[in-house]
């Protein structure tokens, strides 16, 4: 019984700070790229129509982050499967 609730428990932490660690490296690249090359993709995200300024590229790269967390796990079993043929 309480291996199942060990088990229960850790899912629910990972499920919790799964994303939001994501999150938080996401927001730290896109900090290191603000001060790097920050004019540079803001200017080529306008060439595409997305129109942000460089104080929100950190806010942009912890939600892409965030977001990707959720399909880490299809395309690793996706890449396995293609490898396998």
């Amino acid at each position: 019984m309480g291996k199942i609730i060990g088990t229960i428990l850790g899912a629910l932490v990972i499920w919790i700070f799964g994303p939001t660690l994501a999150f938080l490296e996401g927001w730290l690249m896109g900090w290191f790229t603000n001060l790097i090359i920050g004019d540079w993709v803001v200017e080529g995200l306008s060439y595409i129509n997305i129109n942000i300024t460089n104080g929100n590229l950190p806010m942009l790269f912890g939600a892409i982050a965030a977001i990707a967390c959720f399909f880490t796990s299809g395309i690793k079993n996706l890449l396995s499967k293609t490898n396998e043929d």
